[in-house]
């Protein structure tokens, strides 16, 4: 983050100033508390705070707006010192304030948040993350391996030509794992949002001739070092759908968090704080 606060615009940047101790974001906070009858609470980090809000409120229904006002807030918060920072300057806690309650009118009798959180590996694992996108039949992909604490170990980009996305998406995860074998990263949990390729290859079902053999790559590879491969939503995939929607052409290797194209670095770091992300599904008549 950049070293003064993009919403005050006085205060050196930091997570916890950001989303919870600088003015504009204590102000949302406080607000919210008082709406549904909290005690003001100083947490520590955001962690903390997800959790005192949650515990709060134990005998409401997970469904209930209550539960998704501190994810809004923490959304919001960043969406505006996103806008504060490439365009306007600063922002106030009023204007977050105004657009959480906005929305929340919007959404109100239409659509359902669910929340999703990327998962860290247990100490002493890793887990790559791998994605593809095909735009006008051009299909790039690519992916990131972490560490039990969110750090970047290596992140990769790649175009495959001319693909369609099932084709695309196992040239992905052969990359990930390609490369992964080359650094000798053995303890590994893979993931991909593609439920069409997870069941592919967990099933040992045989597919199209143009991706059998590599199917049968990626299944040796996994049984090979014992790593899990599961499906997740592309909501906690974020890193790794940044990283294939890059359409930069050729392929491109990258070695830490700070090297990262903007877009990838940004979804990376609120992994590593374990900020979630919302996806709005409409309710069906």
């Amino acid at each position: 983050m950049c070293s003064r606060c993009s919403c005050c615009q006085q205060a050196q940047e930091s997570v916890s100033h950001l989303f919870l101790h600088g003015a504009v974001a204590r102000g949302v906070w406080e607000h919210f508390f008082k709406v549904f009858g909290h005690l003001p609470f100083n947490a520590s980090g955001v962690a903390a705070m997800l959790s005192y809000w949650f515990s709060s409120h134990s005998k409401v229904s997970a469904t209930h707006v209550r539960v998704l006002v501190p994810l809004l807030v923490l959304w919001f918060i960043w969406k505006s010192r996103n806008f504060a920072r490439f365009k306007v300057g600063s922002v106030t806690q009023a204007q977050v304030i105004f657009q959480i309650q906005e929305f929340l009118c919007q959404m109100s009798g239409l659509r359902v948040l669910h929340w999703f959180l990327g998962k860290k590996p247990p100490p002493g694992w890793f887990k790559l993350n791998t994605d593809a996108s095909v735009i006008h039949g051009r299909a790039s992909g690519g992916g990131v391996v972490r560490d039990h604490c969110g750090r970047v170990i290596f992140a990769y980009y790649r175009e495959f030509g001319e693909l369609d996305v099932l084709e695309a998406e196992v040239q992905s995860l052969r990359e990930g794992q390609a490369m992964c074998a080359a650094r000798a990263v053995c303890t590994l949990i893979v993931e991909s949002d593609s439920k069409v390729l997870v069941q592919l290859v967990n099933s040992e079902v045989v597919s199209k001739w143009t991706v059998c053999n590599i199917l049968r790559e990626i299944r040796h590879f996994l049984r090979q070092i014992n790593a899990p491969l599961h499906h997740v939503f592309c909501e906690a995939n974020s890193v790794a759908d940044a990283l294939a929607s890059l359409r930069l052409g050729g392929q491109r290797c990258y070695a830490s968090f700070a090297a990262l194209p903007l877009r990838a670095r940004g979804e990376a770091r609120l992994d590593c704080y374990e900020i979630p992300r919302l996806r709005e599904v409409p309710i069906r008549a």
